[in-house]
């Protein structure tokens, strides 16, 4: 049931450390073993073992030995009870174990980790987990624990594409460390390699074999994907009666395992297969069972594509209620794709640090193989040279003369190769430092993002009702005072934009411009506002820069570039703009900071901020882009991080130079279209017909001061009104008084039924009724649940933008 002998040393260690009785440890060790294996074999015992180790090692007084128990039993716990309970567990394991603890206990502790916390993908925790696994394996020598940290980074980076060379030395481990277990791992990476390359007559035989091998290891998991495997095979050559076999062959064995993702995997592929034979309603049950073993395990996007699998067959099954519970969940694990996005992140980041490591590590093997052969060429001569130094003695000085200068040769070589080592530690430093600020960063945006919705909502309460009030008041001394609360509300709004352009999550309309022709028609703006003083040179060349961009946004980013260069220049000095074409094959990251996805290339339109002012202090890079970072005033605003989150959206890059007291250059990349026609968007002029019929507007919003603030300028403008507080209740009464309702005023986001789920009843009710959705957080992935004929109005919103939108409706018939 496991290799023989790859724990030999790794039980003589542990007792020479611990100091107790040999025949004690090595019980507690193999008892460890057992617990490990049974991970494969059955869930529950294997934390059952693991629980009864930790106590026998902590009544032996063998902490290192009770913290990987711990962390044996957090794996088993993870696929049981979910992610909360694991990751505690994790977390103490960690934390007790002692800092004295072996190489082979500490690399087994953080394997273990790593695969758990990989499951629940908690990305950044299994890297560093995994860096440490292998700096472990090298100090230890030990192969086994090489051998599973490299499997684990191939399931990690797609072990479809893992190379044969990689398989070959992963295999190689293994065979050293005995463990038949492990080899059906590579076997594995083989069949999904073979199955990708169309090799399945390959692919079927080496799933036969594994399995075969698999059974006298009593290894479950391994098991179930081969049926998996073999069931897609035969399903793909039509053969759907061997497909169902294997499938529920997978499935008993799953249930045997009692591993609850993996059960919902089995359960989900044997959904899908009844799915293809017509058998929807035993389908639709298999799913839900799939989704009750996903819940609270912890691993959205395992559940989201359950839930995508689950929603086609509800549409096959014209199951309405089923379809809108699936829709609501998979609107509730929205955020697993960027979470996905995330993971591409970690993957690629790391993926170039262990590419470095094999590259840096290969030159060097090779550089002592050779300094070996010279050295055993060098022995040789001396050795002639001495049986022959009285005949041919200036023949022996020749040969020594030659043998030294070799030698010296090599000698540099292997100098300028540690040298090589070092800045290949130091750029990995980097890109673990880069990782961290990138988790920053989208923690950052997360928190802005929903913080702009709650101050949409206030900012539209106050302005709405200060716009009214302002009708209604003739002193103009009055007057000017509710003029002041509209301008205080415009500069909130204006701030809030800010927000959620660092977020990324504004409401975007792209079109074809010239950068060029953009950066002109602002100049003027921008060389009043430098002041005077400040020399400002605007460079523009005479090849098309055309790109697809929101205009407004990208002239918002221009104006925060000339802003921050016009503040760090001190008194008088220059601040040069220029728009030029260029091509990117490959970021020079010696050259300035990078900011952005750096394996980006292609065609770029250049735009470039100058100022010969007093440049940025090397420790202030990382927080350039922050909210409200300033290294002259702390606080002074959003004006970088801002036109970070503008940049971002538009999928561009940011290269930042600066050297103190020699100014500071920003350049920002912006992916560039070879031709398009330049489309014009114009907001609707509609305004509402004072002869027109008025009619009845239901309001929906969670918002009572909103509701009551829509309420009363509709009435002015000789409307009938009907109020909901949330979905439920303004679907109740659409039903109840469709005949009389001319449009829906919508809020997207409410508590219970939100917005979009809304919508989707009243349009089932009614296709034509006009809607037009309001909210203070718009961004793509809400506006995507709706049609392109909805209207959208964006909190907060002046009174005439509502009435425009409540016109633009009307006048259309069905939105």
């Amino acid at each position: 049931m496991w290799r023989t002998g790859s724990l030999g040393w790794f039980t003589g260690l542990v007792i020479l450390v611990a100091g107790i009785a040999p025949a004690q440890s090595a019980t507690i060790e193999q008892r460890l073993v057992d617990a490990q294996c049974a991970y494969r074999t059955h869930v529950p015992t294997s934390a059952a073992l693991a629980r009864e180790c930790r106590t026998d090692a902590e009544r032996a007084g063998r902490p290192d030995l009770a913290a990987l128990a711990l962390a044996y039993e957090a794996r088993a716990v993870a696929k049981l009870s979910g992610e909360a309970e694991a990751l505690a567990l994790m977390q103490r394991a960690v934390n007790e174990l002692p800092a004295d603890a072996s190489a082979a206990v500490r690399g087994r502790l953080l394997l273990a980790n790593a695969q758990s916390v990989y499951s629940l993908e908690s990305y950044s925790r299994f890297y560093r987990n995994l860096l440490e696994v292998f700096r472990a394996a090298k100090e230890s020598d030990d192969p086994w624990l090489e051998g599973w940290g490299m499997t684990l980074l191939d399931v990690a980076q797609g072990a479809d594409d893992a190379s044969d060379e990689r398989r070959r030395q992963i295999a190689e481990l293994f065979e050293r460390a005995d463990d038949p277990a492990g080899a059906l791992q590579v076997v594995l990476s083989e069949i999904r390699a073979a199955i990708k390359r169309g090799d399945i007559e390959r692919a079927e035989t080496e799933c036969k074999n594994a399995l075969q091998a698999a059974d006298p290891l009593g290894d479950r998991m391994t098991s179930v994907f081969m049926h998996g495997m073999r069931g897609s095979i035969a399903s793909a050559r039509g053969n759907r009666d061997s497909a169902h076999d294997h499938v529920s062959a997978g499935v008993t064995i799953a249930r045997q395992l009692e591993n609850r993702e993996v059960l919902a995997v089995a359960v989900s592929h044997a959904a899908y297969l009844l799915m293809a034979a017509n058998g929807l309603d035993v389908a639709a049950k298999a799913m839900d069972e799939a989704i009750d073993c996903l819940d609270g395990l912890g691993i959205p996007s395992r559940e989201r594509d359950t839930r995508l699998r689950a929603l086609e067959i509800a549409n096959a099954r014209s199951d309405a209620d089923a379809i809108l519970e699936h829709g609501r969940a998979l609107s509730r694990l929205g955020k697993a794709e960027t979470s996905a996005n995330e993971a591409r992140e970690w993957h690629r980041v790391y993926g170039e640090v262990e590419a470095l490591r094999e590259q840096r590590s290969q030159e060097y093997r090779a550089l002592v193989t050779q300094r070996d052969a010279e050295k055993e060429r060098v022995r040789d001569l001396i050795l002639f040279a001495s049986i022959g130094f009285t005949i041919v003695l200036s023949g022996f000085a020749l040969f020594a003369y030659t043998a030294k200068r070799r030698s010296d040769i090599v000698n540099k070589r292997m100098l300028a190769e540690s040298e090589t080592a070092r800045r290949a530690v130091e750029s990995e430093r980097v890109m673990e430092k880069k990782l961290r600020h990138i988790e920053r960063l989208d923690s950052l945006g997360l928190f802005a993002g929903g913080f702009a919705h709650d101050f949409n909502n206030l900012i539209l309460g106050m302005s709405g009702n200060a716009e009214l009030l302002r009708e209604r008041l003739s002193d103009p001394v009055q007057r000017a005072c509710v003029d002041d609360i509209l301008s205080a509300t415009t500069r909130a709004s204006e701030l809030c934009r800010q927000i959620q352009a660092y977020a990324g999550d504004v409401q975007q309309l792209h079109t074809c411009v010239d950068v060029r022709d953009l950066v002109a028609g602002l100049a003027p703006m921008l060389r009043a506002g430098v002041g005077p003083s400040i020399e400002f040179v605007v460079e523009l060349g005479d090849r098309p820069c055309l790109a697809v961009v929101d205009r407004v946004q990208i002239q918002q980013v221009l104006v925060n570039m000339v802003s921050n260069a016009r503040d760090a220049i001190d008194g008088s000095g220059s601040i040069r703009v220029r728009v030029a074409p260029t091509t990117l094959e490959r970021q020079n990251t010696e050259h300035g900071r990078w900011f952005g996805d750096l394996e980006a290339t292609g065609a770029f339109v250049r735009l470039e901020v100058e100022d010969d002012g007093e440049g940025i202090e090397p420790d202030s890079f990382e927080r350039l882009f922050d909210p409200f970072f300033s290294t002259r005033k702390p606080g002074r605003g959003l004006g970088l991080a801002a036109a970070w989150g503008i940049l971002r959206s538009h999928g561009a890059l940011v290269r930042v130079e600066s050297e103190l007291g020699e100014g500071s250059r920003f350049t920002v990349f912006l992916p560039a279209s070879a031709s398009c026609d330049e489309s014009t968007f114009s907001a609707s002029t509609a305004t509402l017909d004072q002869d027109r019929p008025r009619g009845t507007i239901l309001i929906a919003d969670d918002e009572p001061g909103l509701r009551s603030l829509a309420v009363r300028v509709l009435t002015d403008r000789g409307f009938d009104t009907l109020e909901a507080r949330d979905g439920e209740a303004a679907l109740e009464l659409f039903e109840s008084r469709r005949q009389e309702v001319s449009c829906v005023l919508l809020d997207l986001a409410m508590p219970g039924m939100g917005g979009a789920a809304t919508y989707s009843r009243i349009r089932a009710i009614d296709s034509r009724v006009p809607v037009v959705v309001m909210s203070g957080h718009l961004d793509s992935e809400s506006l995507d649940q709706f049609g392109s004929e909805v209207k959208f109005l964006a909190k907060p919103f002046l009174l005439a933008d509502l009435e425009r939108a409540v016109a633009t409706s009307l006048e259309s018939g069905t939105n």
